[in-house]
């Protein structure tokens, strides 16, 4: 076994011990950090910059507008009539009307009401529309954190990494190791630095894409790791809160109602419409003027609308029913795929701190019981594990996005 006896070589052996003393220490300092309020804060800032979000805002107040411009009364008509009279001795005769139609209470009140479902129904698929989007910048927000995770641990191995390689430079230099050694070193700091930069290149693709969805405005996200959260216990109870505020399902008990009230819009729609106004008839020596009545009873036109409304609110019966089904199976499965990835990250964090042997380690270098190169082999494994443990912490944290899309 190798060990170093020049005095500037321990002191560079002290120097890399520090670095690594640091790292580990350094793990629990990024805990600390709150992850969640850079998320909402992020999230917030996303929802108001998104250009999808206002061309989809500025689409639903206009399709609401237009809900209601068929609440306004009928435009008024007027006439006028200029006739010659033949033959020419009996004069011109000049008519004027001006007449309004009027629908019944009833009818207006059932449109008012259909106008209103149909409002609801625009804002929800807004909403609809927003989770999406906020949803997926959430997933990339958590690929950042564990992108900045896999950073900060592989900055870190770099730093002491290169350590390494000065004291076998050094220790080359002297005659005191071999280049085989010295090129093995080497070796580990170009693995590493490659994967700095490939994680690097990386972030930045998700960093600009979460940039596209703020408007063009980068968004800063320095967390390292995630907020501790709780999973709900009793998955039904939590399924009703959750039912209640999914806009998959608010829209299909939405077109629900939607339906129902145009059944009974389409059965108003035998009231007759009433039209009345003034009119005035001039012929020479003589001038009548007075109000006009008319009533406009719709025989033929709704035929056969009442019973396609009523087959319209079957088939969103048949929805409703269907969407929830779809939905509770959704929901459960996300569910138990979230409760079982939080499981295996719990499992890697509580197994790394059971087998964290990084102490003995750095005792037997310290001692010279093992060479640096040594050090490298041992620890290695440990490395993979804290990237497993990074990799596992994210698919849950994205998961559990999933759980929660309902209340962003």
């Amino acid at each position: 076994m190798f060990t170093f006896v020049n005095s500037k070589i321990i002191d560079m052996r002290k120097n890399i011990i520090l670095a690594l003393s640091l790292f580990f220490s350094g793990t629990l300092l990024f805990a600390q950090q709150n992850s969640e309020e850079q998320i909402r804060n992020a999230l917030s800032e996303i929802e108001t910059n998104n250009t999808t979000l206002k061309a989809l805002k500025l689409e639903t107040d206009a399709t609401i507008l237009d809900n209601k411009s068929g609440l306004n009364l009928a435009d008024p008509e007027v006439g006028f009539n200029y006739l010659w009279g033949s033959p020419s001795d009996i004069g011109k005769r000049k008519d004027f009307s001006v007449t309004q139609s009027f629908d019944f209470p009833t009818l207006l009140g059932y449109r008012s009401d259909v106008a209103r479902q149909q409002n609801m129904l625009a804002e929800v698929e807004y909403r609809r529309g927003r989770i999406e989007l906020l949803l997926e910048a959430q997933k990339l927000i958590i690929e950042l954190i564990s992108y900045n995770s896999l950073l900060d641990e592989l900055n870190i191995r770099y730093g002491y990494a290169d350590k390494i390689v000065e004291a076998y430079q050094k220790g080359f230099d002297l005659g005191e190791t071999n280049v085989l050694d010295l090129n093995k070193a080497k070796m580990e700091i170009i693995k590493i630095r490659n994967d700095v930069k490939r994680i690097d290149t990386e972030r930045e693709i998700v960093s600009n894409t979460l940039k596209t969805l703020n408007g063009g405005v980068p968004v800063e996200i320095t967390a390292t790791s995630f907020d501790p959260v709780m999973l709900p216990q009793d998955f039904d109870t939590w399924y009703m809160t959750a039912q209640a505020t999914s806009p998959v399902l608010e829209y299909v008990r939405a077109n629900l109602e939607l339906t129902k009230e145009e059944v009974k819009y389409n059965k108003s729609l035998w009231a007759p419409t009433i039209t009345a106004g003034y009119m005035s008839e001039d012929i020479v020596g003589e001038k009548f003027q007075g109000i006009t009545l008319g009533v406009s009873v719709p025989l033929w036109s709704n035929k056969n609308k009442i019973k396609q409304a009523k087959a319209a609110v079957r088939a969103a019966e048949s929805a409703e029913y269907d969407a929830k089904l779809q939905f509770y199976n959704y929901i459960f499965n996300v569910y138990t795929r979230t409760r079982s990835l939080g499981e295996i990250a719990s499992d890697y964090t509580t197994g790394l701190t059971q087998v964290d042997n990084a102490a003995l380690l750095m005792k037997a270098l310290n001692a010279g019981q093992i060479s640096l190169l040594d050090y490298i082999m041992e620890t290695q494994l440990y490395y993979e594990l804290i990237t497993q443990k990074i990799e596992a912490e994210k698919e849950f944290r994205i998961s559990l996005a999933d759980l929660y899309a309902t209340e962003l």
